[in-house]
């Protein structure tokens, strides 16, 4: 009976351990003892592993991990990849968290600056993300993610990338400069503190029904809405001077504002499959030799 509560005890022990996503890095000698604990095997030679391996790259002294890739489909992230606390970067695909949560410690990872995982199932993600204070790039691509926690604490944050989720709100960005949020929920493009920093756009395949906050990005270049509900170019994106590719096929537009000839470095102008009468269709082409624009109009 006795030795019974042990084991329950241990077993309840285990648990809340495990609840709290409390791993014990301690018990670790050095990262190569912890990579090599793990259920399957990281290699340390990316040229002869590839880019569809476990792979680890280690720093000048050979003994610190600083970038690893997780590529062991189907099975389960090792939390003890979180203590590798002088990780950089961090890349996971086609894998699973423990309960489809990304665990607090992450937040183990203070010098990481590139987090990327793909095809890997999260319904929950840390508020302590917003820890990593040195993040520069963010990419969650497949993830079945419906929430993301506020990113203004992610004041190095530049690139987020978080195409073929269940987003339909995202909070904090502040200077990003490139947004892809391609196949998500979004009925308008989130806020951003320092709109002028962003350069490029992806809200392809998203219900958004008016572009009008992209006259705040006095310098993008790159704007993709195609696929969305947006029913009106606003005829002020002449503005928008340093814009070189507009994509907005397949939405509800019916004519395109003169104005737009006159971006000076438009390479790309689509607009197919939309409402545009033939009439138009023919009135802009007529506009665009007349200006022997060298504008690639698709519509």
């Amino acid at each position: 009976m006795k030795q019974f509560k042990v084991v329950y005890l241990f077993f309840i022990c285990c648990l809340l351990v495990k609840c709290n996503g409390d791993v014990q890095c301690d018990q670790y000698a050095n990262d190569l003892d912890i990579i090599s604990r793990f259920p399957f095997t990281v290699g340390l030679d990316y040229k002869q592993q590839g880019p569809d391996k476990s792979t680890a790259i280690l720093d000048e002294t050979n003994s610190l991990v600083i970038m690893i890739q997780l590529r062991q489909a189907g099975s389960i992230v090792p939390e003890s990849v979180f203590c590798l606390k002088n990780l950089q970067a961090l890349d996971i695909m086609n894998m699973f968290f423990d309960n489809n949560m990304v665990p607090d410690t992450l937040s183990n990872l203070q010098q990481l600056h590139t987090l990327g995982i793909t095809n890997t199932p999260i319904t929950k993600m840390t508020q302590k993300l917003s820890s990593l204070g040195k993040l520069q790039s963010l990419s969650l691509d497949k993830c079945s993610l419906s929430y993301l926690p506020n990113l203004s604490q992610l004041k190095n944050l530049i690139s987020v990338n978080l195409p073929n989720n269940k987003l339909s709100e995202l909070e904090g960005l502040t200077n990003v400069s490139s947004l892809s949020l391609y196949k998500n929920q979004f009925t308008e493009i989130p806020f951003i503190a320092v709109p002028e920093a962003l350069r490029r756009l992806d809200m392809n395949y998203n219900p958004v029904m008016d572009m009008s906050y992209v006259l705040f990005f006095k310098n993008i270049t790159e704007i993709r809405m195609a696929e969305s509900k947006i029913p009106v170019i606003p005829s002020h994106i002449a503005l928008l001077d340093k814009l070189s590719f507009l994509d907005l096929s397949n939405t509800k537009i019916t004519r395109v504002p003169r104005s737009i000839l006159n971006l000076p470095y438009l390479q790309y102008l689509v607009v197919q499959n939309n409402a545009i009468s033939k009439e138009e269709v023919d009135s802009l082409k007529m506009d665009l030799l007349d200006r022997q624009s060298k504008i690639n109009l698709l519509i």
